[in-house]
């Protein structure tokens, strides 16, 4: 699988003890329409049509859906939406599908969760209550995103049950389609990227070499950066330095420590570097961020 890194949305979808999101989506038409414009990330994302109806693209294939419907998108795919005649609106889940997988390994997940998390299955593209169990699986993305929007006690809980019922339903009646993409010899397909993307969200603030990437394909140092480069459009490196400047950011507004803490936090070593990265990514300095809190890098 060939993907154009120009496409690539580097936001961050919840953090790396509850990687999921969600986000309230409005779309208009006419000549100022307002659309979600082509992109591609490696969580998987649903969404839920709650007024009016959308065209969705995604890959190759182009569905209409309306109010009570639902798009599945699998990690990798690009994808973009928008309105039909009217102004429509949805609520987008995006979530990190290695979330799921568990740390002993057991029979639920070699014989139902294995396929889909290795990526030897995928998502179908839409629900659009032709089958019995549509209406469960929407009802279980609706109550995904009340949940996160209210979190009572307890939320994280429910949003993982709720992920669960859904992957339950579509595994129950054998909806899961078989992936036609690359194989692993052909390079660093997504099924190969996507735990060390998931392992950099959640060791960036460590030491990360490119060594330790490589060995976890496995690969030689050279041949993985190449593919890296190939598929996320930078360099291992430069995506880290990305991902903790961001984090780093974070910090920065919503906290009062120190920038030589937030340098630190983020896994760099050296305060001076963390800020020559920070200005080259950002175009501004930490210290211009901290004293303008609401400017937008």
């Amino acid at each position: 699988m060939h993907l154009d890194h120009a496409l690539l949305e580097r936001r961050q979808h919840g953090d790396p003890l509850f990687p999921l999101r969600t986000y309230f989506v409005v779309l208009t038409p006419g000549p100022l329409q307002q659309v979600v414009a082509p992109h591609w990330h490696p969580e998987t994302e649903l969404v839920v049509v709650t007024k009016g109806a959308i065209r969705a693209h995604v890959a190759n294939h182009t569905r209409r859906l309306s109010e009570g419907q639902m798009l599945l998108v699998n990690g990798g795919e690009v994808h973009s939406l928008e309105a039909g005649d009217r102004i429509s609106e949805a609520y987008a889940i995006v979530f990190d599908l290695q979330w799921l997988s568990s740390s002993h390994y057991d029979r639920v997940q070699h014989q139902f969760l294995k396929q889909l998390l290795e990526g030897e299955c995928q998502l179908p593209m839409a629900i659009t209550g032709e089958e019995a169990s549509d209406k469960r699986i929407v009802a279980s993305a609706e109550h995904i995103v009340e949940s996160f929007k209210n979190r009572p006690k307890g939320y994280e809980l429910h949003v993982k049950a709720e992920l669960y019922l859904i992957v339950y339903e579509l595994i129950s009646a054998s909806r899961l389609l078989q992936r036609t993409g690359s194989s692993p010899a052909e390079g660093l397909g997504l099924d190969r990227l996507t735990p060390i993307l998931t392992f950099i969200h959640e060791h960036y603030a460590e030491p990360i070499s490119v060594k330790t990437l490589a060995q976890m394909v496995p690969m030689s140092e050279g041949y993985f950066c190449r593919h890296f480069h190939r598929q996320i459009g930078v360099t291992p490196v430069q995506y880290i330095n990305e991902y903790r400047v961001n984090r780093a950011t974070s910090l920065l507004k919503a906290t009062d420590c120190s920038i030589m803490e937030a340098a630190y936090a983020v896994g760099f070593q050296n305060a001076n570097y963390f800020a020559r990265v920070f200005k080259n990514i950002l175009h501004i300095s930490p210290s211009d961020l901290r004293r303008t809190p609401d400017l937008q890098p």
